[in-house]
C-alpha cells in the first residue's frame, strides 16, 4: 500500500465512503499495528486503518476494503 492508493469503508447507513491513502505503511500507536493514514471524503476527516483489515477477506473488517492502487 502506498501514498494515493483509493480505499473505501462503509458507513452506519451502508454508504460507501471513499479515501485516498495520504501516507504510507507505518506503526500507529492508535491501532498499535501497521497502517496507513487516509483523508476521507465525507467529512475531511484523516484516520489510521490497520493494513492487515484493508487487505483482508475476514468478514469482520469487511467495513473497509481497497478499490484500486495508485
Amino acid at each position: 500500500m502506498k501514498v494515493g492508493d483509493l480505499l473505501a469503508y462503509y458507513d452506519i447507513d451502508g454508504k460507501e465512503v471513499s479515501g485516498i491513502v495520504v501516507k504510507g505503511p507505518h506503526y500507529s500507536e492508535v491501532t498499535e499495528s501497521q497502517a496507513v493514514r487516509a483523508l476521507w471524503s465525507d467529512d475531511g476527516s484523516i484516520t489510521d486503518e490497520p493494513i492487515d483489515a484493508i487487505l483482508s477477506d475476514d468478514l469482520e473488517y469487511g467495513y473497509i476494503k481497497l478499490v484500486s492502487e495508485a
